[in-house]
C-alpha cells in the first residue's frame, strides 16, 4: 500500500502544471533581438524587465545548437548570430559585467535636432582598431560640418581615451553640445566627459551603424591614419 500511494505521489508531481521561468515569450524575444538587431546575450539580459540571466540565454542558444527537438529546432542556427559565434564565460561567483556601460543614455533618447545635422557641436565618435588590434584611432566628426579629427592611441583603455577625447574637444573652437558614441567599453569614461566638458552623451544601438555618419568618413579617414602625425583634422565636403 505505501509503495503505491508513493508511485501515485510521484506520478500526480510530474503531471501538475509547472511554473516555468524561461517562457516560449521570453524565448521569441531573444531571438528577435538577437537576429533583427544583433543584440548580445548580455545586452538583452540587462535591457529587458524580467528577463532570464545572460548566462541562461547562453545555456539555452547552445542548447539549441546542439539537440534536434521539436522545441529548440526553430532556433537551431541562432548561435551563428552571436558577435563571436561561441559562448565566452567568466568563471566564478563575481557578477558579470561584459558589454554593460554604466549610466549610458539610448540614442533614442537624443534631441531631435541632433538628426537634422543643422546645429554645430553635435558629435560622433568612434574608435578604428590598428592591424592585430595594436593600436587606434579615435574619430569625431560634426555631424552638421563633417569636420573631422583624428588622434592616435597606443591602446584603447577608458584613460588613455577620455585624456584624448577631452583634448580634441578643447582644440575645437565651438562648444561641444552632444556626443553620440558607439558601444564600446572604451567610452565607459562619457560621465567623465560628460562632467569636465557639460555636455550631453548619447550611445548608438548595438551593430546599428545607420545610427551615425561616420561611415562617410572612414575613406579619408584611413588615408589620413597613414600620416606620421599623432594628430590631425580635415573636413569633407
Amino acid at each position: 500500500m505505501a509503495l503505491n500511494a508513493q508511485r501515485k505521489t510521484n506520478i500526480r508531481h510530474l503531471e501538475k502544471p509547472k511554473y516555468e521561468v524561461f517562457t516560449s515569450e521570453m524565448k521569441l524575444t531573444i531571438s528577435s533581438y538577437i537576429k533583427n538587431e544583433r543584440w548580445s546575450p548580455e545586452l538583452i539580459s540587462n535591457s529587458i524587465n524580467d528577463m532570464v540571466s545572460h548566462e541562461r540565454i547562453y545555456q539555452w542558444i547552445w542548447e539549441c545548437k546542439h539537440t534536434n527537438t521539436k522545441e529548440t529546432k526553430p532556433y537551431k542556427k541562432l548561435y551563428q548570430y552571436l558577435k563571436h559565434g561561441k559562448r565566452r564565460r567568466k568563471r566564478g561567483n563575481r557578477k558579470d559585467s561584459r558589454g554593460v556601460i554604466l549610466d549610458r543614455t539610448p540614442i533614442a533618447k537624443r534631441p531631435a535636432i541632433v538628426a537634422q545635422r543643422k546645429r554645430i557641436g553635435d558629435i560622433e565618435v568612434d574608435l578604428m582598431m590598428g592591424r592585430n588590434h595594436k593600436g587606434a584611432l579615435l574619430v569625431m566628426t560634426d555631424r552638421a560640418t563633417l569636420h573631422t579629427r583624428l588622434k592616435k592611441l597606443t591602446a584603447k583603455d577608458s584613460n588613455q581615451v577620455y585624456q584624448a577625447i577631452i583634448s580634441n574637444l578643447m582644440r575645437n573652437k565651438y562648444k561641444p553640445k552632444t556626443l553620440t558614441f558607439d558601444n564600446d567599453k572604451a567610452f565607459s569614461c562619457h560621465t567623465k566627459v560628460a562632467n569636465r566638458m557639460d555636455v550631453k552623451t548619447f550611445f548608438t544601438r548595438p551593430y546599428t551603424s545607420q545610427d551615425t555618419i561616420l561611415t562617410k568618413v572612414y575613406k579619408e579617414v584611413l588615408i589620413d591614419s597613414q600620416k606620421s602625425s599623432d594628430e590631425c583634422d580635415f573636413t569633407i565636403f
